[in-house]
């Protein structure tokens, strides 16, 4: 279909005669269609605001701990809103293609929190003991952080950031 930015998902029914779907690129989808092969198609779309800003930098005092900051755009939408955030490792890219089972590894611990009054909160990322082995065998690490905001309402943003350490 033209115009759909990302992966589609998310298919219900809309309507008598619809279908409704959401992609990954923040849009939403509305088809309205007819089993009669002479009938048109209509398409609308809807680009979603993000929910918030997501941030990623070293700490300063560990090269083995990165602080992940949300930020809500709409601080009134701060209760009962939290961050969420983990750092994998892509295993793709150091086996042969096509085989069987390869996904992400975490390489550090999963870290959730809720959002502050002001619609913000700071997760710190530690390494856990493979993100610590690799680093040291490796002398770097490309670490694909994912972070997921999420409101009270239901709705939610996941952002990847990739970040390299070093010791």
């Amino acid at each position: 279909m033209p115009g759909v930015s990302g992966s589609a998902g998310s298919l219900v029914r809309w309507g008598t005669d619809g279908l409704a779907f959401r992609t990954d690129g923040d849009q939403v989808f509305l088809v309205r269609t007819s089993v009669s092969p002479s009938s048109t198609t209509t398409t609308t779309t809807t680009t979603l605001p993000p929910l918030g800003s997501v941030s990623v930098e070293r700490a300063q005092a560990s090269p083995r701990t990165l602080i992940v900051t949300c930020q809500l755009n709409d601080a009134a939408a701060r209760r009962g809103a939290h961050c969420e955030a983990i750092g994998e490792r892509d295993l793709s890219k150091l086996v042969t293609a096509g085989s069987p089972g390869v996904r992400d590894v975490a390489v550090t611990h999963r870290v959730r929190r809720r959002m502050n009054r002001a619609g913000r909160a700071q997760l710190r990322l530690a390494l856990n003991r493979v993100g610590r082995r690799v680093l040291k065998t490796r002398g770097s690490l490309a670490v694909n952080v994912v972070v997921t905001i999420s409101e009270r309402a239901g709705a939610s943003q996941t952002n990847e950031l990739l970040v390299t350490l070093a010791p």
